[in-house]
């Protein structure tokens, strides 16, 4: 006995027809804003990372400070960090004749260029100061008064041309 089957098959009737494309289109769409959000996601951890260098160089460079102040304390103590400028002194480079108002100047001299070598716009301050986490690159605030040593970097964070993220360190003697 043979039994005659006639089911009409649903899906290939004619209303149907570019549905799947739409599917297709809607999925892409749905893909595309996730891939766009993982590009998002992408670039934020790399501005963390860029950051999270750029705190580790400033915190590095002022470890350095200290120690470099700690070696030299007649030098702190003479304020010769507060006072010094941003030149190097030739004899510090060699073995003997290096006062330590020069071994200061020039600890200040290489201290500042390696901030500005490894910070976007770094900026170095080697003060005497209470309330080291304060002041701008323009106006250090630096009271002159304490017995304590601030070292202050500021540098570039954002990108935006102003130095204005602030690393401190400090030293106590006495």
């Amino acid at each position: 006995m043979r039994v005659a089957l006639s089911a009409k098959n649903s899906l290939s009737s004619g209303n149907y027809q570019g549905f799947g494309l739409i599917e297709i289109l809607v999925s892409m769409l749905l893909l595309n804003i996730g891939l766009l959000g993982l590009m998002g996601l992408q670039t934020l951890g790399l501005q963390a990372e860029r950051s999270a260098f750029f705190r580790t160089s400033a915190s590095l460079i002022s470890t350095d400070a200290v120690e470099r102040i700690r070696a030299n304390r007649t030098g702190f103590v003479a304020s010769d960090y507060s006072s010094a400028t941003s030149e190097a002194n030739d004899s510090c480079f060699k073995r003997a004749g290096c006062s330590s108002k020069a071994l200061a100047q020039t600890d200040l001299h290489e201290l500042s260029n390696r901030a500005a070598e490894e910070l976007p716009y770094g900026v170095l301050v080697i003060c005497r100061d209470d309330t080291p986490s304060d002041g701008t690159p323009a106006d250090h605030e630096c009271d002159g008064s304490s017995t304590r040593v601030a070292v202050k970097i500021w540098w570039d964070d954002n990108r935006d041309g102003i130095a204005e993220t602030l690393v401190t360190a400090g030293v106590a003697f006495l």
